[in-house]
């Protein structure tokens, strides 16, 4: 007898309705129904056959899988923090790769209470799930999970394979951190949906010290007999590996980089983007950007970027932070040789764009002198395509997803106060979202100084057909792109629709599901020729041990950034990304902001605030004509967060050496490079010393009261009012006295370049 689908329940509460599982929207008032599909830790796969109840809330869908038939009841809240949840919540920002804590739960069990753990975003193979048609009777089929990772390594192409080694070694350091590392060598828990490797759950260590010598021997056993061409090489490797010759990361993933770089010549890549923005059917007007501009369509690109800013804060500030968000990382991200630059230096630069552009907005905030709930700033995603690597950053909420034949993947983590108190261990994410305020946003372009930012970035390797989407929280909200994107986005895949219909496609169900904002989105669609065109061979590795520079603590990145090193430029056939088409766009979009900053600036000051971007230059060398003493401000720690130290007394420098005309020229700032020109001994016991300004960082801008709340982990913390000081700024001129104070504060630097000696002129200075 043929089992009935499982109802699932309308998460809308005021209407409860019954639908079958697999419908995408509630028959009886439209709502999503979210289908989550979790994984049982706790109980063997034998314990509840496939149908049976868990409960009265889950239904068995197959071996250890349950779907939740009510996903709009709130889940149980009354629970601890064990050693073996803690690992998932710290991890949360490798969901990737990872499953997360749904809930947890206790059911009664002839030999007592029994504790279950229910995991989703867990690896389920998508072809055992059920496709509904017209028909009323629908089969029920078991749900199985994904594949192992030893079946699927036998029959893929060199290109996936390094793949998977890739993200395993990227997955080693943060699991280890957290005492999970062993999930990465049980080929149990080892399973892969298409090109992404993932795990059904995590295994404690539990006392073993796991070393790059268990990921060796791991490789030796599941994948070197399955491989052909290669074998000599990898075998080499594996037994370097379980010798102990690598103690770190680093060497091995150097190892790994070599052989992509062989591989991946063999499947050329190709990508098309396509761009649309909408205010919605309720805002007057739009405030979010997009790059390249609304309604662009591009083809057979091999390097390209998608950028999608949704401005926030104050009358006519939104659109004008988002427009000079997309003007400042388009006009810094053009510059970059990406062919001759490392993938760290890379993602490195993608932060540097994204302070850069949060400099300008501030300095923009200041300048109009908004204050609080009327400052401007603007969330931004970005994704630059270099052939088959990928590279995000984001700050804020937007979002950035995957979607391949398997399944839909958020790759990018929000910067709100739910996924703050995941990863700080405190809360499983559905239950941080019941929290107050969970969705208000702890970052933003355009609200704090660049130092106090940390936006993340992560490296995608492609290396089959996908798409890439970028968008505003107007459409993400109520996981709409989990509920659209099989029978909206998968088409795409299959060449069953085009790239500027599904664009409209999504910004009209975005305005007719949710509504309730603007709505930008960004895709990308990645064609790789599965066809090997011609045989490589692996190259020698690339010694990349130029001076470290580290990014940001909470960037998800899984090695420390390097100095990119050149390398031989890139050889792929296809077009090649060029900016410069796209900046008349992003012009004429500034254009339109610039215009409303200037005449609200003019209305104040009566002077013109149009921004107007400075393009950093790349080069980090010393300068050839350095000579005499430079100083670099660097105040001392001043406390920790929970205990901050009193406010010192600022440095000031005067016009002139004890004189009653003398004026206070400004404070010395963190960051600030200062020449010596000359001593001037006093009447005093201490000595004046004549200096310039040769760099000046820009104002720091307040926290907003408001949409944004202050990133400290303890909301609670009270924040002191900075204390009023002029600004100085490059090539100001002026005497500070030689004193304790000053010698606190500064230290002697030769390590300078162009740009942190823009404000000395070469010339000898006048005498006092």
């Amino acid at each position: 007898m043929q089992q009935a689908l499982p109802v699932i329940y309308c998460p809308n509460l005021k209407c409860r309705t019954a639908n079958r599982e697999g419908d995408r929207l509630c028959k009886q008032c439209g709502t999503s129904l979210p289908q989550r599909y979790l994984w049982v830790v706790g109980t063997d796969s034998t314990a509840y056959p496939a149908g049976n109840p868990l409960l009265d809330r889950y239904l068995f869908r197959g071996p250890q899988v349950v779907i939740d038939t009510q996903p709009g009841i709130p889940l149980a809240s009354s629970f601890d923090i064990t050693d073996d949840i803690q690992p998932y919540l710290k991890l949360f920002p490798f969901r990737l790769h990872l499953p997360q804590v749904y809930s947890l739960l206790t059911v009664e069990s002839p030999t007592g209470s029994v504790p279950l753990v229910l995991l989703e975003g867990v690896p389920l193979a998508p072809g055992d799930f059920f496709q509904t048609d017209a028909s009323e009777e629908s089969s029920f089929q078991s749900i199985a999970v994904a594949e192992v990772f030893a079946d699927a390594w036998k029959k893929s192409l060199p290109l996936r394979q390094v793949n998977w080694l890739w993200q395993m070694a990227q997955l080693w350091t943060p699991l280890k951190q957290e005492g999970v590392a062993m999930s990465l060598v049980n080929p149990n828990l080892l399973r892969v949906e298409g090109p992404l490797l993932r795990l059904l759950s995590l295994e404690l260590d539990a006392g073993k010290s796991p070393s790059l010598a268990d990921l060796g021997r791991f490789w030796a056993k599941w994948c070197l007999p399955h491989l052909d061409r290669w074998r000599p090489r990898f075998g080499d490797l594996c037994d370097r590996m379980m010798e102990g010759q690598f103690k770190t990361i680093d060497p091995l993933l150097d190892e790994l980089e070599a052989w992509l770089k062989a591989v991946r010549v063999s499947h050329p890549i190709t990508m098309d983007i396509a761009t649309r923005t909408d205010s919605g059917p309720i805002r007057e007007h739009n405030e979010d950007a997009c790059f390249p501009p609304h309604g662009t369509v591009t083809q057979n690109l091999t390097q390209g970027l998608a950028i999608v800013c949704d401005g926030v804060g104050g009358h006519a500030g939104g659109e004008v932070a988002s427009a000079i968000a997309i003007s400042v990382l388009t006009a810094h991200l053009q510059y970059m040789p990406l062919e001759e630059m490392t993938p760290e230096g890379i993602m490195l630069e993608l932060s540097t764009a994204v302070g850069l552009a949060n400099d300008l907005i501030s300095q923009q905030n200041d300048q109009e002198n908004r204050h609080d709930r009327d400052r401007m700033g603007t969330t931004v995603v970005m994704a630059l395509a270099k052939e088959h690597d990928l590279y995000l950053s984001n700050l804020g909420d937007s979002r950035a997803y995957m979607i391949t034949e398997k399944g839909c993947y958020q790759l990018t983590t929000d910067d709100d106060i739910a996924t703050r108190e995941v990863r700080l261990g405190y809360l499983p994410y559905r239950e941080a979202l019941r929290q107050p305020g969970a969705g208000s946003l702890i970052q933003a372009l355009g609200m704090v100084p660049s130092s106090m930012l940390r936006p993340s970035t992560l490296r995608v390797l492609l290396d089959s057909d996908c798409l890439i989407l970028l968008c505003s929280d107007g459409l993400s909200d109520f996981e709409r792109v989990d509920t659209l994107w099989r029978e909206d986005l998968l088409p795409l895949l299959s060449g069953q629709s085009d790239l500027a219909e599904t664009s409209k496609t999504l910004i009209e169900l975005a305005n007719r599901l949710n509504g309730h904002d603007n709505v930008t989105i960004g895709l990308v669609h990645c064609h790789v020729n599965r066809e090997s065109q011609a045989p490589t061979t692996v190259t020698a590795v690339v010694d990349r041990t130029s001076q470290e520079k580290p990014l940001p603590k909470t960037q998800i990145v899984h090695r420390p950034p390097k100095k990119s090193s050149p390398a031989s430029p890139s050889k792929a056939s296809g077009k090649k990304w060029r900016f410069w088409p796209w900046l008349l766009g992003v012009s004429a979009l500034c254009g339109i902001g610039g215009a409303v900053a200037m005449w609200v600036q003019t209305q104040k000051t009566g002077v013109s605030s149009t921004p107007t971007p400075s393009v950093p230059a790349p080069s980090e060398s010393l300068s050839p004509t350095v000579s005499g003493t430079y100083w670099k401000v660097q105040f001392p720690p001043s406390g920790t967060v929970s205990s901050p130290a009193p406010e010192p007394k600022p440095v000031l420098m005067l016009s002139a050496i004890a004189s009653p005309e003398a004026q206070k020229l400004g404070a010395l700032k963190e960051g600030m490079v200062l020449k010596k020109l000359e001593v001037s001994p006093t009447q005093t016991q201490s000595q004046w010393i004549q200096v310039q300004v040769c760099h000046s960082p820009r104002p720091d801008a307040p926290k907003l009261k408001g949409n944004l709340v202050s990133p400290s982990p303890d909301p609670d913390l009270p924040t002191k009012a900075p204390t009023k000081v002029l600004s100085l700024k490059s090539g100001d001129r002026g005497f500070i006295q030689d004193d304790a104070r000053f010698k606190a504060v500064v230290v002697e630097s030769t390590d300078l370049n162009e740009r942190s000696l823009e404000g000395c002129a070469p010339a000898e200075p006048p005498a006092p």
